[in-house]
């Protein structure tokens, strides 16, 4: 099989659900942007030492999967695999377990420190884009309104993940 189709040469894809659409539909841009974050989270495991870091890192890689194929799926198909509200209490119980152990904020930080937490910080970044990006589509399209809240959580606990990187 060939990697490449062609089919996307004049400026068109498939989406999940197989309709025809320009690549720059809100559906693509959402799902590119999810997939983007993903990559840039890929690319800090490589920098990134802490095991028991890294598997909560690939478990919110699998947690992206999810939310790309919930995002481009009917919202009335039961059958499909959607973000959870546990999905979200674990990043919320994770960052406050987390928020304890480290120094108490009291200014801004800069988005810097050593290439593991720059690269989070970085993967941070993507994350706001990728949930205004699911919000631009979510005018479009219904979707499960977890996304966002599982976004904006989850560009939290990349925030704590980041700091925790640089102690």
């Amino acid at each position: 099989m060939k990697i490449y189709t062609k089919k996307g040469d004049q400026g068109k894809t498939s989406a999940l659900s197989g309709e025809n659409v320009f690549k720059d539909n809100p559906l693509i841009e959402a799902s590119g942007a999810i997939d983007e974050l993903n990559s840039i989270l890929g690319l800090a495991l490589c920098f990134i030492e802490k095991n028991s870091i890294k598997e909560k890192i690939e478990r919110e890689q699998t947690n992206l999967y999810i939310l790309g194929a919930d995002i481009s799926s009917d919202i009335k198909d039961s059958n499909e695999k959607r973000l959870k509200p546990e999905d979200i209490n674990k990043l919320e119980t994770e960052i406050d377990i987390w928020d304890t152990k480290l120094p108490k904020l009291t200014s801004f930080i800069r988005p810097n420190g050593n290439k593991s937490s720059s690269i989070i910080h970085y993967a941070r970044s993507v994350c706001r884009r990728t949930e205004r990006r699911v919000i631009t589509l979510s005018k479009s399209r219904e979707i499960n309104k977890l996304s966002y809240k599982y976004l904006n959580r989850l560009s939290d606990w990349l925030f704590i993940i980041a700091r925790i990187l640089n102690n």
